[in-house]
C-alpha cells in the first residue's frame, strides 16, 4: 500500500511540473562591433574618475520615454560601462573606447522586470569631455553622454543626452548590492539560471557587489549550489530525477540534471572559484542548507579564502547561519576558526558567535537602537530581501556615526538597488 501511494505522488508531482508554464528568455539584440573599430579601449585606472558618475537626462527625444531622468554611470576593470536606471529597472553594459579626441561606445540595455530590452550607442564629442576622456585626466563636472538607444524589434529609438552632475555615492567602498541567489531569483527570463554560474557571472552587470548562494548537501556529502530541498521542474530538467536532493548523487545529479535554463548544477568549490577567477564580486554570502555538510563547507570556505588571497583579491566569503541547526553544527565543528560569520539569527546570537555581520529580515522593521549597537560592537548589519523602491530607501535613510546604518541589502533586483544607491543624493 505504502509503496502504491509513493508512486501516486510521483505521478501526481510529474503531472505538475508538466503544467508549470515557462516564460521564453528575452532574446537580446545584435550589435554593430565595426561601430567601435579604430578605438582604443580605456584605461581603466586613469579614466573611472572622469566617466563614472550621476548624470541627468537634459534632452529627450524618443518614440517612447524607458528611462529615469538620473542615470549612474559605472566602469568596470574590464572597461565595460554599465549604467542603471530605476525605470524599468534597467541596466545598459556597452563596449568600446577613444578616438584621438572623442568616446565611441555600443553594447544592449535590458528591463528585467519585463520583456523590454535593446542596443545602445553612446558618443562623447571632442567639446563635451571627449579629449578628457582620452587623454584620461578629470573632466569638467558637466561631462556629456549622447546615447541612442532602440528597442529590440527595432521600433521605437530613444535619443538622450546625459550629463554629469554629481560624483556616485560616496558611501560606496562601505556598502554591498548582494544579489539574492547567485544574481536575482527572479531571472528566468534572461536566459540564465538562479545559483547558476553564468547567473554569477551576470550579477555584476546587473550592479550586484556580492552574491548569496544556497549551498544544499548530496547523498555523498558533497556541497552544491542548489536552493530547493527537493528537485522539481521549478528549478530543473530532466526526468529522471524527482524528489529530496539528498537522496541522490552528485555523480547522479551531474549526469542527469540540469538546471531550468540547460546549465549544470554547480558545487560550491566550482562556484566560488568561478567567483575569483571571472568576477569583481567584492562578498559571497553562503546560505547553508544542511548541517550534514559544514563540516566540508567550512574547509571550501577556508581553502577559497586562501586562493583568493593568492590571487590578490580582497574578497569577503560569509558563512550564513540561518537557522539553530546550522548554528549547532558550526559549533560543534572543529573547522569553525579563522572564517567570517553571518548570522541571521536575534543580534545577541550574533554577539555570542562573534560574527562579523548581523542580517535580521525587513520585515522586522528598522531595528536603529539595536543596530546602532550591533555597530558599536564592531559588527556590520545587513538586511533582506528588499525587491520594492519604497522599502530600499526606507533602509537607505538611517545613518549612524557619518555612514549608513546598513551597509547591504539582499535583492532580487541588484538593478534597482544600484540605480537607488548610486543616485542617493541627487534629487531629480
Amino acid at each position: 500500500m505504502r509503496s502504491m501511494v509513493t508512486i501516486i505522488a510521483l505521478l501526481v508531482l510529474l503531472f505538475l511540473g508538466s503544467c508549470v508554464s515557462e516564460l521564453d528568455p528575452v532574446m537580446m539584440p545584435s550589435i554593430n562591433m565595426s561601430t567601435i573599430d579604430g578605438t582604443v579601449g580605456l584605461d581603466v585606472t586613469a579614466t573611472k574618475q572622469v566617466i563614472e558618475g550621476v548624470y541627468k537626462v537634459v534632452s529627450e527625444e524618443s518614440t517612447t520615454s524607458r528611462f529615469d531622468s538620473i542615470i549612474s554611470v559605472n566602469l568596470a576593470s574590464n572597461g565595460e560601462v554599465n549604467m542603471y536606471s530605476t525605470t524599468g529597472v534597467t541596466y545598459f553594459t556597452m563596449y568600446g573606447g577613444t578616438r584621438s579626441d572623442s568616446g565611441v561606445f555600443v553594447g544592449r540595455w535590458r528591463g528585467v522586470q519585463g520583456p523590454s530590452a535593446g542596443s545602445i550607442t553612446m558618443i562623447v564629442r571632442p567639446d563635451e569631455g571627449g579629449i578628457e576622456l582620452a587623454k584620461g585626466v578629470a573632466a569638467a563636472k558637466d561631462l556629456t553622454l549622447r546615447c541612442q538607444t532602440r528597442s529590440g524589434n527595432g521600433n521605437g529609438t530613444q535619443t538622450l543626452v546625459l550629463r554629469r552632475v554629481a560624483k556616485l555615492n560616496e558611501d560606496l567602498k562601505d556598502f554591498q548590492i548582494i544579489a539574492h541567489r547567485g544574481g536575482g531569483r527572479n531571472s528566468e527570463r534572461l536566459g540564465v539560471s538562479e545559483n547558476g554560474i553564468a547567473m554569477m557571472l551576470l550579477a555584476p552587470q546587473l550592479g550586484a557587489t556580492g552574491i548569496e548562494i544556497d549551498v544544499i548537501g548530496t547523498k555523498d556529502g558533497t556541497p552544491i549550489v542548489f536552493h530547493d530541498p527537493d528537485f522539481t521542474s521549478r528549478t530543473i530538467k530532466g526526468s529522471y530525477i524527482i524528489g529530496p536532493v539528498k537522496n541522490y548523487t552528485l555523480e547522479q545529479i551531474g549526469h542527469y540534471v540540469r538546471l531550468i535554463n540547460g546549465e549544470r548544477i554547480p558545487t560550491l568549490e566550482e562556484a566560488l572559484d568561478s567567483v575569483i577567477d571571472r568576477t569583481e564580486l567584492q562578498m559571497v554570502w553562503l546560505d547553508v542548507k544542511d548541517a550534514f555538510i559544514v563540516d566540508r563547507i567550512l574547509t571550501i570556505q577556508k581553502a577559497a579564502n586562501a586562493r583568493s588571497k593568492t590571487k590578490g583579491r580582497d574578497l569577503k566569503i560569509y558563512f550564513g547561519v540561518p537557522t539553530t541547526d546550522i548554528k549547532r553544527a558550526f559549533d560543534a565543528s572543529p573547522e569553525n576558526e579563522g572564517v567570517d560569520v553571518l548570522c541571521e539569527l536575534d543580534a545577541q546570537t550574533a554577539l555570542d558567535m562573534g560574527a562579523e555581520v548581523w542580517a535580521p529580515r525587513f520585515t522586522d522593521g528598522l531595528q536603529q537602537g539595536l543596530a546602532e549597537s550591533m555597530i558599536d560592537a564592531g559588527i556590520r548589519v545587513f538586511v533582506w530581501t528588499l525587491d520594492d523602491a519604497a522599502f530600499i530607501e526606507q533602509f537607505l535613510s538611517p545613518r549612524y556615526k557619518g555612514k549608513l546604518l546598513y551597509t547591504g541589502i539582499l535583492t532580487n533586483y541588484p538593478t534597482l538597488l544600484a540605480s537607488r544607491f548610486y543616485t542617493l543624493k541627487v534629487k531629480p
